[in-house]
């Protein structure tokens, strides 16, 4: 059995996985069952188009903010947080926190891409 090498690692958003499972999709035809499952997550779960991922991703690299890491804009831009304490939730984890003046900024950014974008529901059947 081959052993898989990990060349390098990139941290991506939740709209790049679900443009790379399209690309996937085209290519093989029909996606095996766990790729089938990542792709319902991803229907249910991507707030933003690509290009409003893009230019909210380009936006808050531009903030150019301390402490943040490219891993931390990529979980700004899936989960758009609508207030400064949903902002900090996201580095509960993390040795990192967010001042209230980045927080400001970052919130600021969201809006202007993203204004009130919410999760889609599931339909009731």
């Amino acid at each position: 059995m081959a052993i898989p090498k990990i060349i390098s690692e990139e941290a991506i958003n939740l709209v790049e996985v679900k443009e790379y499972m399209k690309k996937i999709k085209k290519r093989d035809e029909q996606l095996s069952f766990r790729a089938g499952k990542t792709e319902e997550y991803l229907d249910q779960f991507t707030l933003l188009k690509a290009s409003e991922a893009k230019e909210l991703y380009d936006q808050l690299v531009a903030l150019n903010l301390p402490r943040l890491r490219e891993s931390h804009l990529h979980k700004i831009v899936d989960i758009c947080p609508a207030t400064i304490e949903g902002l900090r939730t996201l580095f509960a984890g993390t040795p990192t926190s967010i001042s209230q003046e980045s927080g400001k900024k970052i919130l600021d950014a969201i809006e202007s891409v993203a204004p009130k974008k919410k999760p889609k529901k599931e339909k009731e059947e």
